[in-house]
């Protein structure tokens, strides 16, 4: 999965901006922005981890936290 994560990184060409840092309104706001753009095609090619972040939600895992997530408050 890093593999695939890392190829969509280097194919939206996120240039100098730097990942770790938190997302804002203005970048949700942004459909144009990597970030968004990013979050729209994870969410709309619906990968594996999809359905762990529904079981992790369902069933309240919190060891799945640290990986999910970010992804988690990204479509939230």
């Amino acid at each position: 999965m890093r593999k695939a994560f890392n190829h969509l990184l280097i194919c939206l060409e996120m240039g100098e901006y730097d990942v770790s840092q938190p997302m804002t309104l203005e970048i949700c706001r942004d459909p144009y922005h990597p970030v968004t753009q990013l979050v729209l095609t994870l969410y709309s090619m619906e990968p594996p981890f999809y359905k762990d972040l529904n079981n992790a939600s369902r069933q309240l895992d919190q060891t799945k936290l640290k990986t999910l997530g970010p992804f988690a408050m990204a479509i939230f």
